[in-house]
This record gives structure tokens, C-alpha cells and sequence, in this order.
């Protein structure tokens, strides 16, 4: 609701969440390179702040994130900078989980989920992470810190979202190297 009440009452932020969505919508791809090589250096800087924010604040859809990684830095060096991003995001939430334990989990994931993804880890441990990664109907961001405080060992987490995250990405990639498919 913050997020959205400062789209409403904070001009230049709305302008460029416009900026960016007509980008997107426009199927300009060099417009959108222009965009953000703006950010020069500070671009792909970018790119992961905005996948380690959206873990805490789930604004915005990652999968939406890495579409604009792959749109303008392209499939391969998008690709691999979405796949570094989303497991740093992955990561924090697992760490978080760890550290923190049920506080932290209960602050992100509601309790109906959280006994869903604890049953599936418990029972099938990193092949859960895996299918629950693929899966679009359960948000990445709870099986990333449901995971973490049923204490999956960290290798088995990270293998296991890796091999989630690498086939939507390169989904992703494909869809976002013709904007017309896109």
C-alpha cells in the first residue's frame, strides 16, 4: 500500500514506473537499451538491488525483473545477471529464515503457505525447492524462506533453486529476444 500511495503522491516516481512500463509495452528494444545504459555501471547494480528488494518487499513480480535484465543487456549476459540476481534474492531469504527463524518466515509468508511448503521441504527436502520453483502458483520468494528455517542444508537449497531459476530464465530469455514474441 506504501508502494502505491507513493506512485500517487510523488511525481518523478510515477513518471518513471510510466518511463519503464511504456518501455516495456512499446517493443522498442534499443529504446529500452538507452534506458538503461543511462545507469551506465550502476545498471546491472540495479538490476540485483531491485531482485534483493522485491524478496522484502514484493513490489514487483521478479520474473519482471529479469524481462528487463534480458531486454536490455540481452539473453546471454540478461540472462546470467538474472539467474546471479534471483539466487542473491534466493539466498537473503534463506539466510534471513536461518538467522531469524519463525519471526522473520511469519513477517513474509502467510501460515497456510508456510505449512504447505514446510510438509512438501520436510517430505521431499530439495526436490520440493525445485518443483515449488517452477511451480507458478507459489510465490519463490516463501519456498526461499520456508526452506530456510526447516533447515535444508545450504547446497541442497542452492542446487535445487538453481535448477529452478535457470529453465524461467531461460524461458524468459527466449521470450525477451524477440520482443514480438514477447
Amino acid at each position: 500500500m506504501l508502494l502505491v500511495g507513493i506512485y500517487f503522491t510523488v511525481p518523478a516516481v510515477s513518471r518513471e514506473v510510466n518511463q519503464v512500463y511504456g518501455l516495456l509495452i512499446a517493443e522498442d528494444r534499443n529504446a529500452l537499451e538507452r534506458w538503461v545504459a543511462g545507469f551506465g555501471l550502476w545498471g546491472p547494480v540495479l538490476i540485483l538491488a531491485l531482485m534483493i528488494g522485491q524478496v522484502l518487499l514484493s513490489a514487483v513480480p521478479m520474473v519482471w525483473i529479469l524481462l528487463i535484465s534480458v531486454l536490455a543487456y540481452g539473453p546471454l549476459w540478461g540472462g546470467l545477471l538474472g539467474v546471479f540476481g534471483a539466487m542473491l534474492a534466493s539466498w537473503l531469504g534463506y539466510f534471513l529464515a536461518r538467522a531469524l527463524g519463525p519471526v522473520v518466515v511469519d513477517r513474509f509468508v502467510s501460515a497456510p503457505l508456510r505449512r504447505k511448503v514446510e510438509a512438501a521441504v520436510e517430505r521431499y527436502g530439495a526436490w520440493a525447492v525445485l518443483a515449488l520453483r517452477l511451480s507458478p502458483l507459489i510465490p519463490s520468494d516463501g519456498v526461499s524462506f520456508v526452506a530456510g528455517l526447516v533447515k535444508l542444508s545450504a547446497l541442497k537449497f542452492s542446487l535445487a533453486t538453481l535448477g529452478g531459476i535457470v529453465p524461467i530464465t531461460l524461458g524468459v530469455a527466449w521470450l525477451g529476444e524477440d520482443l514480438g514474441r514477447l
